[in-house]
């Protein structure tokens, strides 16, 4: 049976559904990668460069057409090292090193009904469906990603209502962009 979910958190289902494994078969994310959900400014005291977010979903080439020349943008690793001072839900995006991920390198998809006694990553016991690797590509305002081979995860118990799905990227913050994706149960 397939799955196209379109939003991360509890999914239910019609019926109680028997599954013994799940799979990710494929993901399309629409680069708005982040949703800016509360005013947030850029300011730079020393170059006099502004800018304002409001609330809503941007991509890429949105933010960076927002964003004053005193950041310095790194196309490999597309992040975007900070000058200045950033306030409101942007901020929630910058991480330890001050840099701002406007996209991130990779996204973790889990699932709470995967069986983590039977499913590792790292050698520790884990719940997660999927890496999808999205880091040192072009950005544009479509990523697919298809799985390759079996990549099935074992369930916890066999009749389920629902599942409860979210996605991370690589510095744990919740991923709040637009997607696609297709599930394979069995």
């Amino acid at each position: 049976m397939d799955l196209t979910i379109t939003k991360t958190g509890r999914i239910d289902f019609d019926r109680p559904v028997i599954l013994k494994s799940m799979s990710l078969r494929n993901i399309t994310l629409y680069q708005t990668m982040y949703n800016i959900t509360d005013i947030s400014r850029y300011g730079n005291s020393a170059t006099g460069a502004k800018a304002t977010f409001n609330p809503g979903y941007y991509t890429y080439d949105q933010i960076k057409a927002k964003i004053p020349n005193d950041f310095n943008f790194d196309v490999n690793t597309l992040k975007v090292e900070l000058n200045g001072i950033i306030i409101g839900s942007l901020k929630d995006l910058i991480n330890k090193d001050n840099i701002l991920y406007l996209t991130p390198l990779s996204l973790y998809m889990f699932c709470d009904e995967i069986d983590s006694s039977k499913n590792y990553l790292d050698g520790k016991r884990s719940n997660l469906l999927a890496i999808v690797p999205i880091g040192k590509t072009n950005v544009g305002e479509i990523f697919k990603h298809q799985n390759m081979g079996d990549s099935y995860k074992s369930m916890n118990a066999n009749e389920y209502n629902g599942l409860q799905i979210s996605i991370k990227d690589e510095n744990g913050h919740p991923y709040n962009g637009k997607f696609v994706a297709e599930l394979s149960l069995i």
